[in-house]
């Protein structure tokens, strides 16, 4: 009876364990983490590789098109 109590605890513990990391871990996300999504007057900086070398890099300012 002893030994099966002990594993009901063990099993316990761990189980709170799992649940407390669950808890932290998976949180919403926060304003600052949704998607963006790119609109006029923002700076991108493009730069294009072909052949595993940079052959083209530029900043560029979206326009309002």
């Amino acid at each position: 009876m002893m030994n099966v109590l002990k594993q009901l605890s063990v099993l316990f513990c761990t189980t709170a364990i799992i649940a407390v990391i669950s808890l932290s871990v998976w949180q919403p996300a926060s304003a600052q983490e949704q998607e963006y999504h790119i609109g006029p007057r923002d700076m991108l900086s493009v730069n294009v590789f072909a052949g595993g070398e940079k052959q083209i890099s530029e900043d560029v300012t979206v326009g309002a098109d």
